[in-house]
This record gives structure tokens, sequence and C-alpha cells, in this order.
């Protein structure tokens, strides 16, 4: 998102730094628009290198989705191994 943003931004020259800052954290997934908030960033540069940190940690999907999706799967396997080591015992 940072390059597509970026490239976009050299052919647009009649902006406001305060607007670019604006479509630029809007555009961002909402976890990543709560950190640079509460990073408290005030300029362009500043969300930038701060989002380009943050891509460094989440590579996929929503944090909050994996973890369910992960949840989910330790509960099916469970389930999956009571059933098989009652299939088992009997």
């Amino acid at each position: 998102y940072v390059k597509e943003f970026s490239s976009l931004m050299l052919n647009v020259s009649n902006i406001a730094e305060e607007d670019k800052l604006y479509y630029f954290m809007s555009g961002l997934k909402g976890w990543a628009q709560l950190e640079l908030r509460r990073q408290n960033v005030q300029s362009l540069s500043t969300a930038i290198a701060a989002a380009d940190a943050l891509a460094d940690f989440n590579i996929g999907d929503d944090p909050a989705e994996s973890s369910h999706s992960k949840s989910n799967r330790r509960k099916y396997k469970a389930k999956e191994w009571k059933k098989s080591g009652k299939d088992q015992a009997a």
C-alpha cells in the first residue's frame, strides 16, 4: 500500500500535506490506523515510515481474524482427537 500510495502522490502536486496524511491513513487497515494514531503521527513521512515498520510485523490477514481461525482449528482438532480416541478404545 505504501508504494502504491507514494507513486500516486508523485502524480498529484496540489494536495495539502494534511490532506495527503488523511488519505494515507484512510487507506490503511483499521488496526494500522489505530497504531499510527497511538503513535500520534503528524506528517505523511512519519506515517509512511511507521506503516512500513508495521508491515514487517503483519504480513497477511488481520490479526484478529487469524487468531479466530487458529482457535477454531484447535477446537476442531481437539474434537477430532477425542473422537478418534473413542473409536480406538471401543
